[in-house]
This record gives C-alpha cells, sequence and structure tokens, in this order.
C-alpha cells in the first residue's frame, strides 16, 4: 500500500499488540501520521488522548503495510483528533 505523508492512519488490528509492546501506546486509540518515508518503512507521529490530554511519540517506525488509512464516520474519534491536530482552531 502507498503510504501518504501527513494524512491520517492507523495501526492494523493483528498488529496492534507488537506496536502496543514496542512503543507502549495505545494501539486501538492511536492516530498514526506518517513524516518520513524510509523504504518501505515510515518514521510517524503516534497521537492519543489520555484523560482528554493529548500524547505524543515522534518518529515511530512502522512497516507501511502495518498501517491503514483511518475512515472518517467509522473512526471519528481518530478523525477528530487528526482534524485538531492538523488545525488547531
Amino acid at each position: 500500500m502507498q503510504i501518504h505523508l501527513n494524512k491520517p492512519y492507523k495501526i492494523v488490528p493483528s498488529m496492534r499488540e507488537v506496536y502496543e509492546r514496542h512503543y507502549h501506546v495505545p494501539a486501538a486509540l492511536s492516530l498514526v501520521i506518517p513524516t518520513r518515508i524510509l523504504g518501505e518503512e515510515v518514521a510517524c507521529d503516534v497521537r492519543w488522548e489520555n484523560n482528554e490530554a493529548q500524547q505524543l511519540t515522534r518518529h515511530a517506525v512502522f512497516i507501511s503495510e502495518n498501517l491503514m488509512p483511518i475512515e472518517p464516520f467509522e473512526d471519528d474519534e481518530l478523525y477528530r483528533l487528526w482534524k485538531t491536530t492538523t488545525n488547531p482552531f
């Protein structure tokens, strides 16, 4: 799958446990924003909310096939988080 920089993605369900252990993030609730393509891997910012405060991990590396685009109507919380991240006003 082709990854687009600065667009919203989520972790594929089958790989959530792996990334939770590796990056210590709540994978099912994490917004993944690719910032740099590194061949078949992608450096990303990972964002999530914890008690309504935004948390951030920068430069987390993902294999591109382990990411999938978010759907605005299916993933409304992740989409809202992405919109507030890219346009805070």
